[in-house]
């Protein structure tokens, strides 16, 4: 398959996200990434849309490198921030069994998908021209908001459904199996979670799990109630739906949303809307 080469400004909608192609270079975009090359200036590189949320977890993944398929690239080194939004670092490793070196970095997308930028190069031809022709497609970046297929859930609709509710998740097992001497000996658990969708756009989170061994019950969490809050957001990306839990502590959790049969599903588990509780 021939694919057509592409200069100039790029867009994918589906992700909200847009750049510019660095002068000499062209572009082809694959399944999930997009590859640049030039005739003139060494090196390739590549932007893959990534899902974290914070900073914490945008250093976290771009620390695991990448290991897929005839790429393997491991961090050298350790994560550097360059403002609130990007952080880079060293990868060093092989790309189709060729040996490279380069920079990766990872910015962070308000309203959906952000980006991660890789320049690689053979490690004899590395140069601070290899970090900066990075740098120039990072500084192009622009994001606005993901565009979904026609006729799928999107964020507004779900923001409208889910908005102003509590959603809650339950789940039990117990099986009361009993020993030779009549003693109770089986087990089970007990797991609910909920979580306030607060008009405010602020969230809360609880939770509580118990697990029964024998006659004995042990609480999964210490406190017996996990709990957290910051804000809420439903986010259109690449043709899901995400609820974005981001805590005030700068962490985030994320939950794909689905509509099935009439039934919330948040990562594949059913969530039922009930009369919402905020404080």
């Amino acid at each position: 398959m021939v694919h057509a080469q592409i200069t100039g400004d790029v867009s994918f909608d589906k992700y909200g996200i847009a750049f510019t192609i660095p002068p000499n270079w062209v572009g082809q975009e694959l399944q999930e990434a997009f590859v640049m090359a030039s005739a003139q200036d060494a090196g390739i590189m590549v932007l893959v849309p990534h899902p974290a949320r914070s900073m914490n977890e945008l250093s976290s993944k771009i620390g695991e490198g990448l290991n897929h398929e005839n790429v393997q690239l491991t961090l050298q080194g350790s994560v550097q921030q360059l403002n609130q939004h990007v952080v880079e670092g060293i990868y060093e490793g092989s790309v189709n069994f060729q040996a490279v070196k380069g920079h990766v970095f990872g910015m962070l997308n308000p309203l959906g998908s952000g980006v991660a930028v890789i320049s690689l190069v053979s490690p004899e031809l590395y140069s601070v021209f290899t970090r900066d022709i990075g740098i120039e497609v990072v500084n192009s970046l622009r994001f606005s908001q993901a565009v979904a297929d026609e006729g799928a859930l999107t964020a507004e609709q779900c923001k409208l459904d889910l908005g102003g509710n509590k959603l809650v998740y339950m789940d039990n097992y117990y099986s009361a199996d009993r020993s030779p001497n009549q003693s109770e000996v089986g087990g089970g658990y007990n797991l609910r979670k909920e979580i306030n969708l607060c008009s405010s756009g602020y969230f809360t989170y609880h939770g509580n799990s118990f697990v029964a061994a024998g006659t004995q019950i042990h609480n999964a969490y210490e406190s017996n109630r996990a709990q957290g809050h910051g804000t809420w957001q439903f986010i259109d990306q690449a043709g899901e739906v995400i609820l974005l839990l981001s805590y005030h502590d700068g962490n985030s959790q994320t939950f794909t949303v689905e509509y099935a049969e009439d039934k919330t599903l948040l990562n594949g588990g059913r969530y039922y809307l009930d009369d919402v509780e905020c404080y």
